[in-house]
């Protein structure tokens, strides 16, 4: 045998192997056959070989096939196999049959010359040179695996590297390309609707070309017949000139009558057509701004019940401790107002000064609600008496008040018109 291990079996075994070697069945084919081996170092019987399994030793071929020559076991025929280095020993089909005759031959690459598995003294010379290449082997094959494995999981990083950039290049392509695609296909569905519109202005054309032909056809037709009319009419009036020259003018009157009547009565239903007509579109816009300012209003409404909720839920604790806040701090306010409304009263006097007194307090009373920062502290405002509309709009932090109030406190309700504030909170 060569020094490597490597060993070549000729094509004169008793049989050709099945081209089934390396299949699913791998793993089960090596337990199995391992499972053989540890039977036959034991001193067991083992089972039939029905599958195949690596063997790198000659010595445990020898030993399993002539404990199998003992045991008299049913076997059709038993193959020797050498693959990448490794010794395979194969039983396909188990026969009702003896094996008599058992041939094996192995060869050695260098020398070419057949090595007899029964030569039981050169096993004996070839056991310790044997294990110590065997030894050497593996501790070659341990370096050479570090080194193969390192540079393995080298080449594995590089190829999933390259895998990835591959992949993220193909999605950009892919969405490229259904970018275009999106386009062409929206280009596409516009020609197709510049095609139907064309096709819709040149029925229009079309019908209306007929209307004005029908109506020209009309025109002409009450022509011929006036026409026809006025000829029947200076017939008569020939014929009848000398006789009955009263009776004409009085039937050119009465026609004449009938004429005017009957514009006057197309006329009449032209303009009342035009005004139910006008009724009408005033009528649906007036519904459609209906409509629209309902959904305004409604959804203006949900937000405003959206955000209410949300501020109550996040707020209600710092809402309790602003409220003793407040109310000291307008106690406060109020007692100030109270004292400078009084001095003022005081100084001015007359119905002139109650008027400025009034709007004065109007106006401290607008300088409270800039500082506002919540919705129950306008809630307490209109316990007071006073009724605002408020549009509130949020900025980076800053709140903007939009006041148009009434005020009910003062004897009458007067609008008061305040300029736009902006508050930092």
């Amino acid at each position: 045998m060569d020094d490597d291990g490597e060993q070549i079996v000729e094509d004169t075994f008793l049989k050709a192997l099945s081209a089934n070697l390396m299949g699913k069945r791998w793993t089960r084919f090596l337990k199995l056959l391992k499972y053989n081996l540890k039977c036959v170092n034991s001193g067991l019987k083992p089972s039939y070989l029905w599958d195949i399994g690596p063997v790198t030793d000659l010595q445990t071929i020898t030993k399993l096939i002539s404990h199998l020559k003992s045991d008299h076991l049913l076997i059709s025929s038993i193959y020797v196999l050498c693959y990448e280095g490794e010794m395979f020993v194969v039983n396909l089909v188990a026969v009702g049959k003896f094996l008599d005759e058992f041939k094996v031959k192995f060869v050695d690459t260098n020398s070419r010359r057949e090595v007899k598995l029964v030569d039981k003294e050169r096993r004996r010379r070839s056991k310790k040179k044997e294990e110590r290449e065997g030894r050497r082997r593996k501790k070659k094959k341990k370096k050479k695996k570090k080194t193969e494995e390192e540079e393995e999981r080298r080449e594995k990083k590089k190829k999933k590297k390259k895998k990835k950039k591959e992949e993220e290049e193909e999605r950009k392509k892919k969405k490229i390309e259904e970018k275009r695609e999106e386009r062409e296909e929206e280009e596409e569905e516009e020609e197709e609707e510049e095609e139907e519109e064309e096709e819709e202005r040149r029925k229009k054309k079309k019908r209306r070309r007929r209307r004005k032909k029908r109506r020209r056809r009309r025109r002409r037709r009450r022509r011929r017949r006036e026409e026809e009319e006025e000829e029947e009419v200076r017939r008569r009036r020939r014929r009848r000139r000398r006789e009955e020259e009263e009776e004409e003018e009085k039937k050119k009157k009465k026609k004449k009558k009938e004429e005017e009547e009957e514009e006057e009565e197309r006329r009449r239903r032209k303009n009342e057509e035009e005004e139910e007509e006008r009724r009408r579109r005033r009528r649906r816009r007036r519904r459609r701004r209906r409509r629209r300012r309902r959904r305004r209003r409604r959804r203006r409404r949900r937000r405003r019940r959206r955000r209410k909720k949300k501020k109550k839920k996040k707020k209600k604790k710092k809402k309790r401790r602003r409220r003793r806040r407040r109310r000291r701090r307008r106690k406060e306010e109020e007692e100030e107002e109270e004292e400078k409304k009084e001095e003022k009263e005081e100084r001015e006097g007359g119905g002139r000064g109650e008027e400025e007194g009034e709007e004065e307090r109007n106006t401290i009373n607008l300088m409270l609600l800039y500082t506002l920062e919540d919705e129950r502290q306008f809630a307490e405002c209109l316990e007071r008496g006073l009724w605002l509309g408020v549009f509130v709009a949020v900025y980076h932090q800053l709140l903007l008040f939009l006041h148009h109030c009434h005020w009910r406190q003062f004897g009458g309700e007067h609008a008061c018109i305040v300029r736009c504030y902006t508050h930092k909170l």
